[in-house]
């Protein structure tokens, strides 16, 4: 007669449950449009835009990173990206975020750093799982920094 751990029985009963939950899924028969699918769902979106100072003239080397609106620091980018030498950028990825905030953090510290936060609005074949596509245009103007003399 084998003989089980406690920790293996253990193990072995949540690997049954997990399966079990695998099964939970229905579609309804009459809507053939109607897609079963599990997890969040998502879509694909893109960021565009330019940088410019106060004279409108590009901004190039500025970093621009996509983040959750709660995290205010912007550090903890879901995507990111650098201007080219005409100040503009562009970046694309997929997810669940309906809400987003956009962080420029020019390269020249005598430019004031500048966020925004964008409502991404799906369009398209959002079908079941998929939400669609979003693009959102979000254009900076830097300032100057004041001095504090």
């Amino acid at each position: 007669m084998k003989h089980f751990s406690l920790s293996a029985i253990l193990a072995r009963m949540c690997a049954a449950c997990l399966a079990l939950l695998g099964f939970g899924c229905s579609s309804d028969d009459k809507d053939p449009d109607v897609l079963c699918m599990y997890g969040t769902p998502t879509g694909d979106y893109e960021i565009k835009g330019k940088v410019s100072n106060e004279n409108g003239d590009p901004v190039s080397g500025a970093s621009i990173r996509a983040t959750d609106p709660h995290d205010h620091s912007g550090e903890f980018a879901h995507i990111k990206t650098v201007t080219g030498s005409d100040g503009s950028y562009s970046m694309a990825r997929s997810g669940d975020n309906r809400m987003i905030m956009v962080v420029c953090t020019p390269a020249d510290r005598s430019l004031e750093p500048d966020s925004v936060v964008v409502t991404l609005d799906f369009k398209g074949d959002a079908k079941g799982w998929n939400l669609g596509h979003a693009e959102q245009t979000v254009d900076f103007t830097l300032k100057k920094k004041r001095s504090d003399k």
